[in-house]
């Protein structure tokens, strides 16, 4: 997929244009500056990259591993307006529904229910996440 990929930009880099269909969305966004998303024959969106992340709303999930899960700390972490919550054993994950960095609001509020935390990971935000989003949307 690597030469593939490089064989694409250098065509791109030589002005012409290059319509890439692909469910593999990691290397759409490798590769591609502008996308159509397509959801059982309806096109659901087409523009560049971040329009497609800002159309489909924040995405971003947090993943938190603390050194002791407690029903206080998912109290507090549910407590939170701007995210939803699930846990498995000593890791929780924010589905967050803000774009701001709200880190800190997160570690007081594990700090304030006893928990310690050992690891803050972002993930999510990527043209996959768009495209659940927009799909989502769709079904509604």
């Amino acid at each position: 997929m690597v030469e593939v990929r490089d064989m694409v930009k250098e065509i791109v880099k030589g002005g012409q244009t290059v319509f890439f269909s692909s469910h593999l969305l990691a290397e759409v966004q490798q590769i591609c500056d502008h996308v159509s998303i397509i959801n059982n024959g309806n096109m659901l969106f087409t523009g560049t990259l971040d329009e497609v992340a800002s159309k489909a709303g924040p995405s971003r999930r947090l993943v938190l591993e603390v050194q002791k899960a407690s029903d206080s700390i998912l109290h507090a972490l549910k407590a939170l307006s701007f995210a939803t919550v699930n846990t498995n054993d000593n890791t929780y994950t924010l589905h967050l529904k803000t774009k701001d960095d709200v880190r800190a609001e997160i570690s007081r509020a594990v700090s304030a229910a006893g928990g310690v935390i050992l690891r803050m990971q972002e993930e999510g935000g990527g043209l996959e996440d768009a495209f659940m989003s927009l799909v989502g949307k769709e079904a509604e």
